[in-house]
């Protein structure tokens, strides 16, 4: 417990690491290959370093007064020079009560929460959503895709005339072709010798 009842940023720290670009907690480090012989002197060209690995790996235990985000700044920068966090937001509740609450929200992560009993050791982490973070833009959906035509299973072909072999008439065919169907073979018949065996 602190003086002024966990209402203020510094009284926070992040006690685990917080959520990289590439969904991990801690940066992700591609094991060494064997180095193979290099062919007719063809070197391996370098390649641009991804986002997610030009992310800065954040220390634990850092207070979430440090925490800045672009997207809750007026400019859409971050605001190095404020010693507040605007990803965090903090409000008292039951002040009037002998248990005070704290309830510590994040806004980048909608649902993130942290519930504090004032001047006691008691607090628990919670979140429920849908592991989206915070959109600055709206979200659009696609547009859904043109209604098809109802299929037409007859086509046109052209055949002789029966009344003229020169002209040809236009006839409507299915292209669906009707399976005839196979019976099963007919059992052989029994010999005469069988019959007199059985008798």
């Amino acid at each position: 417990p602190n003086e002024d009842g966990g209402i203020n940023e510094d009284s926070w720290c992040h006690q685990r690491g917080c959520l990289r670009l590439e969904g991990r907690l801690k940066k992700w480090v591609e094991p060494e290959q064997e180095e193979e012989d290099e062919e007719d002197g063809v070197e391996k060209e370098e390649k641009e370093p991804t986002p997610e690995e030009l992310e800065e790996e954040m220390s634990i235990l850092q207070p979430i007064s440090n925490d800045k985000c672009a997207e809750f700044s007026a400019d859409g920068e971050e605001e190095e020079e404020s010693e507040s966090s605007n990803c965090w937001f903090i409000r008292k509740i039951n002040e009037n009560i002998p248990y005070k609450i704290v309830s510590i929200n994040n806004k980048l992560w909608n649902g993130a929460k942290t519930i504090y009993l004032s001047n006691t050791n008691k607090f628990i982490n919670i979140y429920i959503g849908n592991g989206m973070k915070y959109r600055n833009t709206y979200f659009t959906p696609t547009t859904p895709a043109l209604i098809q035509t109802q299929f037409n299973e007859f086509k046109e072909i052209e055949i002789p005339n029966p009344e003229n072999e020169e002209e040809t008439i236009t006839k409507q065919e299915s292209v669906f072709s009707v399976q005839s169907e196979q019976m099963p073979p007919p059992p052989p018949p029994k010999e005469e010798n069988e019959n007199e065996n059985e008798e």
